[in-house]
C-alpha cells in the first residue's frame, strides 16, 4: 500500500538541553538564553508549529537561580500562547521541581517529569484540530530510582521483579542497576501503553539519555553507573509504530544511525536537538540549531535544522607569543577565547595575553618547555614557597597590595608553624 498523504501536515520543533543558569568559564549566559529564546518564539510563530518538545535538561541545576526560573516561566507562558509545549526532567533537573503541580498548569503545557508516569502518553492535535501524533514524554531515568518506582508498574505486564524493601518470590529478579535496564524498562511500559490504546497516529518517545552511537562533547555531565553510561539504539526500534525519538543530553546536533533494520515500515529516526548555545569550546565546530519534524497520519514525513543564531563568538587560537600578539589574531576582541601558546613562553606572557584579548577564559601552553623563562618561576633552592607564590603572581599579571601581601605572608608562616 501507498502512504496515505495528507494535505495537512503536523509541525513539531525539537529542543534540548537549555542549561539556563549556566556559566561559560565565569561568564554568565542569560543573556545569550534570553536572545536564544526570543529566536525559537519567532521561528515557532514563523514556521506555524503545531507542538514543541523539550527533552530535558531545562535548567542546568537543580535548584536553578531565580532569574533563570523567571526567564524559563516567562517563555513558556510566550509559547503556549502560540502552540502546545511537552518538556521533560533532565540529569540536571529537579524532577520534584520541574514536575511540582504540573496536573494543574497550563492545559497547553505538559510536563513529564515523574519516573511511574513512563507509560503514559499524550494525543497532541495538528493545526486542524485532529489528533496528529502520540507522545511519550520520558524523564531521565537515574537507574538507582528506576529500579525502585519502575517493578511495581512492570508487574501489571507480567514481569517477575521487585524493588528494594519489598517482599518478594524467591524466583524474582530485580531491576539491574543500568542505564539500558532503565529505559528498556520504560519502553516496555510504553508498549503496553500502545497495545492497550492502538493510536492511529505516529508516535514520538522523549528521552534523555547516551544512546550509543552517540558523539559527546565536553559539556556533557558524567552519568556513568557501573563503568557504562550509554543505552543500545536497538531498544527503541521495539516501540510498535515509533517514528521519531527527540532525544536529549548529547549537546552535539546528531542523528543515530539504526543499520539495517528487517522491517517493513520505515525505520524511527533518532534524533538529538543538541543544546541551543555552546557549553564547551568544543562545540564551537558545529551550528547549534533545533529540529522541525513534519508527520502525515501515517508517519514522518520530514525533518529539517533550523540554525540557532550566534550570540556571542566562541573560539580556540593557536601560536607562538609572538604570532598571538600580531595582526593575524586582530579579529579576536569580541570572543571568549581558548588560548594555546606553543614554544616559549616570555615573562608575563599571560597577563599581556589578557590585556590583548578582554575574553580570554582558557590559557594552555602546548610544547611545554623543560623551564619556564622567567627568573622569578624556575624553581630552585634560593627561592622560599612565598617568594614562588609571589612570583606566580607577577606571571599572572596580579599585582598584590600590602594587605594581600600580608595576608598571604600570614598564611604561609601559619603553614610552616603547624608542620612543624
Amino acid at each position: 500500500m501507498g502512504r496515505k498523504w495528507h494535505t495537512l501536515l503536523m509541525r513539531v520543533l525539537h529542543t534540548s538541553d537549555w542549561h539556563l543558569g549556566r556559566f561559560f568559564h565565569g561568564h554568565d549566559l542569560h543573556e545569550i538564553h534570553s536572545a536564544f529564546l526570543d529566536h525559537l518564539i519567532e521561528v515557532v510563530k514563523d514556521q506555524k508549529i503545531d507542538l514543541v518538545v523539550l527533552s530535558g535538561d531545562v535548567f542546568d541545576r537543580a535548584v536553578a537561580p531565580t532569574q533563570s526560573v523567571a526567564l524559563a516561566d516567562e517563555a513558556f507562558r510566550r509559547l503556549t500562547e502560540l502552540t502546545r509545549v511537552v518538556l521533560t526532567a533532565g540529569n540536571h533537573d529537579s524532577d520534584i521541581r520541574l514536575g511540582f503541580n504540573a496536573e494543574q498548569l497550563n492545559e497547553r503545557l505538559t510536563i513529564g517529569a515523574r519516573i511511574e508516569n513512563c507509560g503514559r502518553g499524550y494525543d497532541f492535535p495538528d493545526a486542524s484540530g485532529r489528533v496528529g501524533l502520540r507522545v511519550y514524554p520520558l524523564p531521565y531515568l537515574d537507574p538507582d530510582a528506576a529500579r525502585v518506582t519502575l517493578p511495581p508498574h512492570l508487574r501489571l505486564l507480567g514481569e517477575q521483579v521487585w524493588a528494594e524493601g519489598e517482599e518478594h518470590p524467591q524466583s524474582w529478579q530485580m531491576l539491574a542497576r543500568s542505564h539500558e535496564a532503565a529505559v528498556g524498562a520504560a519502553l516496555r511500559l510504553v508498549q503496553a501503553d500502545l497495545a492497550a490504546h492502538k493510536p492511529k497516529t505516529p508516535v514520538l518517545v522523549m528521552a534523555h539519555a547516551f544512546v550509543v552511537g552517540g558523539q559527546a562533547s565536553q559539556s556533557e555531565r558524567d552519568i556513568r553507573v557501573g563503568g557504562v553510561d550509554s543505552v543500545p539504539s536497538a531498544l527503541f526500534t521495539q516501540v510498535p509504530g515509533l517514528a521519531y525519538a527527540a532525544l536529549g543530553h548529547l549537546h552535539r546536533p546528531q542523528e543515530i544511525a539504526l543499520g539495517d533494520l528487517d522491517s517493513a515500515r520505515p525505520p524511527a529516526r533518532l534524533v538529538y536537538s543538541g543544546s541551543p548555545v555552546p557549553l564547551s569550546f568544543g562545540e564551537a565546530e558545529f551550528e547549534k540549531s533545533s529540529v522541525i519534524a513534519e508527520f502525515d497520519g501515517a508517519g514522518l514525513v520530514s525533518l529539517e535544522r533550523v540554525a540557532v543564531p550566534s550570540f556571542q563568538p566562541i573560539a580556540t587560537i593557536s601560536g607562538t607569543f609572538e604570532q598571538l600578539m600580531g595582526p593575524d589574531f586582530d579579529n579576536y576582541s569580541e570572543h571568549w577565547l581558548r588560548v594555546r601558546l606553543a614554544g616559549a613562553r616570555p615573562p608575563q606572557a599571560l597577563a599581556q595575553l589578557k590585556q590583548r584579548f578582554k575574553g580570554l577564559c582558557v590559557f594552555e601552553q602546548t610544547d611545554l618547555p623543560q623551564q619556564i623563562d622567567s627568573p622569578r618561576l624556575n624553581r630552585d633552592n634560593t627561592l622560599s614557597p612565598l617568594q614562588l607564590s609571589q612570583g606566580f603572581m607577577d606571571e599572572m599579571g596580579i599585582e598584590l597590595n600590602p594587605y594581600q601581601l600580608q595576608i598571604l605572608r600570614s598564611s604561609y608562616e601559619k603553614v610552616v608553624k603547624e608542620a612543624r
